[in-house]
């Protein structure tokens, strides 16, 4: 069975069939090898979304407890998916350039690491929020890395037992049921599983933003501003905007300093 969504198989992500001149062209500009496992999984689709949505850690995550989020893959074509790598990872203030971006928007990326090997690369988790980025090793190789994505992320039997999993998908009905309970952990759950369809993602981020709008609690400000942050990958620039405005607009304590930053730097980019 093949890793990626074909629901999401018109995303933008999803670059035109690879070719060898394309393989060719990226390791001639980094001077690695890539995986093979990995060019594999682009001569089947050149990059997109994933069936799964998550692999296992065992460091701190803000994605969830014991998680970090991996659902999509980017592809290789000249200026664009990783050939774009070194750019996007710069732009956060990774300089290193025997990193290469294959996931990741904003503050969290999965990249191959080559610091160790020039053609069998680990994969590294780095974060980047308030000072050093951090880095943490997440797999020894990238075979390893579609082991534990296939066989230990957000599981069916897991999802089976919790409301919002419905005739073996993700109900966006069920996950706005959990959101609208107002209970923080509920919250994280039923937006990280809307998420996770990549349908009416607007919605879901109207939602979020209204709580935003209503609380004064610096914990859910934050909670919700990182699933915000984890939506914005579907969201149009208008929408970008609207989450700029209402973070300018409710930015109490400047909790929000470093959202609105991001979203001014994407909105420019």
């Amino acid at each position: 069975m093949t890793i990626w969504d074909p629901s999401k198989k018109d995303s933008d992500i999803v670059l035109e069939p690879l070719t060898d001149d394309d393989v060719n062209l990226a390791e001639n500009t980094y001077q690695f090898t890539f995986p093979i496992e990995y060019i594999n999984l682009l001569k089947e689709q050149n990059g997109g979304f994933l069936r799964t949505d998550a692999i296992p850690v065992n460091f701190p995550s803000y994605y969830a407890e014991g998680y970090v989020q991996f659902d999509h893959l980017f592809g290789i074509k000249r200026d664009q998916g990783i050939v774009e790598s070194s750019h996007l990872l710069s732009e956060w203030g990774i300089s290193d350039k025997r990193f290469i971006a294959i996931s990741g928007v904003g503050h969290e990326w999965l990249v191959l690491d080559y610091r160790d090997s020039p053609i069998n690369p680990q994969i590294t988790h780095i974060s980047v929020y308030e000072g050093e980025p951090i880095l943490n090793t997440v797999a020894q190789s990238f075979s390893k890395l579609l082991t534990i994505t296939t066989s230990l992320g957000v599981e069916k039997s897991e999802l089976e037992t919790d409301p919002a999993y419905y005739k073996d998908e993700i109900s966006v009905v069920n996950a706005k049921r959990l959101i609208q309970s107002g209970d923080l952990n509920s919250i994280v759950r039923g937006a990280g599983y809307w998420i996770s369809t990549a349908e009416k993602i607007d919605e879901l981020i109207d939602i979020l933003l209204e709580f935003i709008k209503k609380t004064s609690d610096d914990t859910m400000i934050y909670e919700v501003s990182e699933l915000i942050r984890s939506a914005q990958i579907y969201a149009d620039k208008d929408e970008q905007r609207k989450i700029l405005e209402t973070y300018k607009a409710y930015n109490n304590n400047g909790l929000l300093d470093f959202e609105i930053e991001d979203l001014e730097k994407i909105l420019h980019s």
